[in-house]
């Protein structure tokens, strides 16, 4: 994908070189001004083109796909709140996947319980839940769960309007039908609409920072059934990117991930203490967005 070059911002200031004696002017010297008032008038142009490519939607999802597209590490926050009728739903899940493309699903049963899913390159997969793992058969891998396949998901958010912040830009897009969900709610929430529902309406808000670093969405849509109403309110945060080396795994995992060897770059300076208070803190919406981080040993910063 073509890559965008960016003006700096600084707007060349043209200065008016006039003489009320142009025969006595040398003909070198009006030469050079007429070059380098046409490199001025050339520069300046580029950088209004430039400028002006990055006015639209698409515009800004091309450039995040052609910075970042290739970049496989991040994770995703879903912070829900689900409304039917009078009863209220609140729940919190992390998926991560680092640089070897081992993915981690985190979330909380009915019971209260945290539940981890990990479904690793060696060939293992399998749930930790109250100190004990039991072996996953689905057949689940990591396709399409990269950082730049997150990006191409917002591909149908081209025509949308965008807006400038001070941190970046911000696209605003109506959510008219289930298949503008796809890169906010995962399969199986959507499956649950998918026979039931007679309309969707609602908006989204998606951000980039400066760097066109996806960095987090705001959904809030309503789902017509034929039995009620279902108000989903999302909040999405995209951290890490490009900075999770590996996923820490719980000591007795069934994988050879788990020895000393699988965790050699950049994440020893996390201990099995700081790990384990991570996984408690689950227990919280608010903890949860402030300590996963840890459980990979990461720092929590935007991908430059």
């Amino acid at each position: 994908m073509k890559k965008i070059l960016l003006a700096t911002g600084v707007v060349l200031l043209l200065a008016a070189c006039g003489n009320d004696e142009p025969e006595e002017e040398p003909e070198e010297e009006v030469d050079t001004e007429e070059e380098s008032t046409d490199e001025e008038e050339s520069e300046e142009t580029s950088e209004e083109t430039s400028e002006e490519t990055i006015d639209t939607a698409a515009a800004v999802i091309e450039e995040a796909q052609s910075l970042h597209g290739d970049v496989i590490s991040h994770e995703v926050v879903l912070t829900t709140q689900m409304t039917i009728e009078e009863d209220i739903t609140d729940s919190t899940s992390s998926t991560m996947i680092d640089e070897d493309g081992n993915l981690q699903l985190q979330f909380l049963d009915s019971d209260g319980n945290t539940v981890t899913h990990y479904y690793l390159q060696d060939g293992n997969s399998f749930t930790h839940r109250n100190e004990e793992f039991t072996d996953l058969e689905a057949d689940i891998t990591n396709e399409g769960a990269t950082y730049g396949d997150l990006l191409e998901t917002l591909d149908k958010f081209s025509e949308a309007e965008l807006t400038n912040s001070t941190d970046g830009y911000t696209i605003i897009s109506e959510i008219n039908e289930l298949s503008d969900l796809t890169p906010f709610l995962d399969e199986n929430d959507l499956a649950l609409f998918e026979e039931r529902a007679e309309d969707v309406s609602g908006e989204v808000e998606i951000n980039f920072n400066s760097d066109f670093v996806y960095t987090d969405a705001n959904l809030n849509i309503t789902i017509t059934t034929t039995d009620s109403d279902i108000g989903i309110q999302t909040d999405i945060e995209v951290l890490n990117v490009g900075n999770i080396d590996f996923i820490v795994l719980p000591d007795g995992a069934p994988s050879e991930l788990s020895s000393p060897e699988g965790a050699s770059e950049g994440n020893d300076e996390v201990t099995e203490e700081e790990a384990e208070e991570n996984v408690d803190s689950f227990e919280s919406d608010e903890e949860a967005e402030t300590d996963e981080t840890e459980v990979e040993g990461t720092d929590n910063e935007d991908a430059e």
